[in-house]
């Protein structure tokens, strides 16, 4: 079928120049247009074949994609957008992080065309006002959730397959510096997006962050993230979750008889937690005096630890698999090949590989199969 017998999005032009971290203005003046142009376009005016041809490779998306409608339900949340931010994030930002997330959604819809995939199991874990939300009921729901998922008091090995096999999507992508993750509630789930190339350390807090927002803040919308006060309350309570639950206060305090470097490090690599935020879980928890924390702190800047910390480069990020065994899945069985599996979305390579934890080329090239861990079932006629 010829290009012309599609309808062009505009929606699609706006996610791609976003994910490329481009204003319209810039977009503008790498394909020598107005930028009044661009912005027409995105509202669905084409922009004719020769200039569309350019955009595609500005943005690195094959020109087909343009011209995909959006599956039913993507993209549209049933939760606020949680943006992790380390301080405020200009909007353009946000939009990007969202466009981000809207693609993430698609992936995903488009497997589960194809699937069926693990079913969530995530339960919510309050429902409470965040201005009603006390410490002592985040501390609680963090202990509740590992009694859900039977992890015990030790260390959790690894937190993305955990989630994976609860139903949770989590995929890593290119944020802005002061971003390091964004979530949401779908319909068919939730999804995570953490920063991509960060220390496996940040990201395994960033995961749990991200998930304390899942559990504590699926009630709430978007303007309860809007307004300043209550997003940097939700802000801090997510991250007291994220200690809790990475750091449960029956198994972590007992090991924690010292607070000198050495023997924090020896907790680093068991519990796979940043030194910082061992202390800041001890401190939240009242084990450790001013005293020692001000020392540690000083320490820590002696020995030129506070930017980046022993093992930071030793220890191996963990990477999401529920994709790649899914598309592993379907090439086995003889539904679509592998690489098929994802770009039938028309998304971008580079995008689809980093989402998905693949390595750089795999969809560029065959891949060979390997045992499943997580398990998938193929989809019936009535599902």
């Amino acid at each position: 079928m010829a290009r012309a017998d599609f309808v062009f999005v505009g929606d699609r032009l706006r996610q791609a120049r976003l994910a490329a971290n481009l204003t319209a203005t810039e977009l503008a003046d790498r394909v020598e247009v107005s930028r009044q142009m661009i912005s027409a376009a995105e509202k669905g005016k084409s922009l004719g074949a020769d200039r569309l041809d350019q955009v595609a490779i500005a943005l690195g998306v094959p020109v087909d994609y343009f011209f995909q409608p959006f599956p039913e339900g993507v993209g549209v949340a049933l939760s606020a957008v949680n943006y992790r931010s380390l301080k405020k994030t200009p909007e353009f930002q946000k939009d990007r992080a969202n466009s981000s997330l809207e693609w993430a959604h698609e992936v995903v819809v488009r497997f589960r065309e194809l699937l069926q995939m693990p079913e969530v199991n995530l339960p919510s874990l309050s429902d409470k006002d965040p201005e009603l939300l006390s410490w002592d009921d985040i501390e609680n729901a963090a202990r509740e959730l590992r009694r859900h998922f039977n992890l015990g008091h030790g260390p959790i090995d690894k937190l993305i397959l955990l989630l994976e096999n609860h139903g949770v999507i989590v995929g890593t992508v290119a944020l802005s510096d002061d971003m390091d993750g964004v979530s949401a509630w779908y319909e068919d789930g939730p999804v995570v997006l953490v920063k991509h190339g960060s220390p496996a350390v940040r990201t395994r807090f960033d995961v749990a962050h991200e998930l304390g927002h899942l559990v504590l803040h699926r009630h709430l919308t978007s303007e309860d993230v809007d307004d300043k006060h209550r997003h940097d309350l939700m802000e801090l309570q997510a991250h007291y979750f994220a200690g809790a639950f990475l750091l449960p206060e029956e198994g972590f305090v007992p090991e924690a008889v010292r607070v000198d470097l050495d023997y924090l490090v020896t907790l680093k690599r068991r519990w796979k937690v940043s030194l910082q935020a061992m202390v800041m879980r001890l401190e939240k928890l009242g084990v450790l005096s001013k005293d020692q924390i001000g020392r540690f702190y000083q320490n820590m800047s002696r020995r030129n630890w506070r930017r980046k910390e022993p093992l930071d480069e030793e220890l191996l990020r963990e990477r999401p698999v529920l994709l790649e065994r899914a598309a592993q899945f379907l090439a086995e069985e003889r539904i679509v090949p592998f690489q098929e599996a994802f770009t039938r979305t028309r998304l971008p390579r580079e995008f689809l590989e980093t989402f998905a934890g693949l390595e750089p080329g795999a969809l560029s090239a065959p891949i060979s199969a390997s045992d499943n861990v997580l398990e998938f079932r193929r989809k019936g006629p009535s599902q």
